[in-house]
């Protein structure tokens, strides 16, 4: 299967073409083209022009720092129950209308019947300008990832070795921006853009040093999220004397750094461009779909599922007039065998039929699933309730779901004990939860700075039935 990767950085226009899987890849095509602006038609032609038409998957490639990234704690394990919950919870953490967030998410870690997961998310705007680039190839991308995600495909295929000590940041720099990586295992766990590259670090005498500040950065967000996850080692790799950095970074950041070459031990066939690193596409021409996040509007997902729907179908068709045909030359080869040949033929209609009884059955069986399955979404529907109303004074600490009591248990503070009061007052008044009680508060702080500390218990009784968002 052929793939094309896309990427439309703030300079250029990046087309790689290739064929074939690791480690028999195959680059046919690297090309990068200055740009300034729309239109990229001529560029896109001239790179398909000599590729054959059929059996191409595209890939679109959107640059990290077009996206947004928020780690959610949320009381599931089951993907399809995340699902709901990142959609009814994530979309309220974001800076978007919730109409113009596109979103997907990554599983981090799962202990305990509660999940980690990483939100990512993509303006609808922005995702548009990319689609209109991805058709002028004649071409529907089948997923539109962020380019953190090349770091990891490349990482598990190119960059593992037993010198690296997991977690591990990868570092690459591009033309024009530098990409980190946070990765544990097959999990990305954090990821960074930074707007200086090879030319603007080049021009720097001070270059390691910029880069180990905005590592440190990272380093100290990284604890700030996640205070048990601590970076090990780093892993160099994209334009640039890197080197030449490894001595001053490891001693800087007390952390071992290794050297990769952007390539690895991949052998290409076609010469790979000095101006751009390789790593997001060679990442991408080898990664399993299924893997990557994917920031393709809704809409676009269900036409493609429509259109394998009707390939499928197609497929059949073909097998079926193919059948038919062989059917009719036998008949007319052999009278002698045409009552078999119509017993055959009036046998699989029934069974035709009789399969298409099962798979309506089996629809309505789905159906009666999914209903019951609605009614697990009252777990996430009480956690929509719960952050409607809570004001912007609230700051939370933890949300805490006790499954065997049906408990939410919420800490926090505000500037005012009055605020406090209020907040409990609004929460009773729904009829989300049968009780809800303050637990504590407590001042604390000099005068200046004082807050008000809470702990608020809601409960829902097991005969509840399905939670309910109360009316604003």
């Amino acid at each position: 299967m052929r793939r094309v990767i896309v990427e439309l950085t703030r300079t250029a226009l990046r087309v790689v073409v290739c064929d074939g899987t690791p480690p028999r890849l195959r680059v046919q095509k690297f090309l990068v083209e200055p740009v300034s602006g729309p239109p990229y038609a001529e560029v896109l032609r001239s790179v398909l022009a000599t590729l054959p038409t059929g059996g191409t998957q595209l890939i679109g490639v959107i640059p990290r720092e077009q996206t947004i990234t928020r780690l959610l704690k949320l009381p599931s394990t089951k993907p399809e129950e995340l699902a709901q919950m990142v959609a009814l919870t994530g979309r309220a953490q974001l800076p978007y209308p919730p109409d113009q967030a596109l979103v997907d998410f990554h599983i981090i870690e799962q202990e305990g019947g509660m999940s980690l997961v990483q939100l990512v998310a993509c303006h609808r705007d922005q995702l548009n300008r990319h689609l209109t680039v991805w058709r002028q190839l004649g071409l529907e991308p089948v997923v539109a990832t962020p380019s953190s995600w090349g770091l990891l495909a490349w990482y598990q295929r190119l960059g593992r070795s037993p010198a690296v000590q997991e977690p591990v940041m990868i570092v690459n720099v591009d033309a024009d921006r530098t990409d980190l990586a946070l990765i544990r295992g097959d999990r990305l766990v954090f990821s960074r853009s930074l707007s200086q590259g090879a030319r603007a670090l080049e021009a720097t005498p001070e270059a390691v040093g910029a880069v180990a500040q905005e590592l440190e950065q990272s380093f100290a967000s990284l604890r700030k999220e996640l205070p048990a996850m601590e970076t090990r080692s780093l892993l160099l790799t994209g334009l640039g004397p890197l080197a030449q950095w490894k001595d001053a970074l490891e001693q800087r950041l007390q952390r071992p750094v290794t050297v990769t070459p952007s390539q690895g031990t991949l052998r290409v066939t076609e010469p790979l461009p000095s101006g751009a690193s390789p790593v997001v596409a060679l990442g991408l021409a080898m990664a399993a779909l299924p893997s990557l996040v994917n920031l393709l509007p809704p809409e676009v997902r269900q036409a493609q599922r429509h259109r394998l729907r009707l390939r499928e179908f197609m497929v059949t068709g073909v097998l079926l007039v193919a059948a038919l045909l062989l059917g009719a030359g036998l008949l007319s080869a052999s009278v002698s065998r045409q009552a078999h040949l119509n017993t055959t033929t009036i046998q699989a209609v029934k069974d035709l039929e009789a399969l298409t009884q099962q798979t309506e059955r089996q629809e309505r069986e789905i159906a009666i699933i999914q209903a019951v399955q609605d009614s697990r979404r009252g777990t996430a529907i009480m956690l929509a309730e719960l952050f409607r109303l809570t004001g912007q004074e609230i700051l939370f600490e933890s949300v805490v779901f006790e499954g065997s009591r049906r408990e939410l248990v919420v800490r926090g503070n505000a500037p005012e004990t009055r605020q406090v009061l209020d907040y409990l007052r609004q929460l009773k008044q729904s009829d989300t939860w049968d009780q809800v009680e303050l637990r504590y508060s407590a001042r604390r702080g000099t005068t200046a700075s004082a807050r008000t500390d809470f702990e608020i218990v809601l409960h829902q009784e097991a005969h509840h039935g399905p939670a309910r968002a109360s009316s604003p």
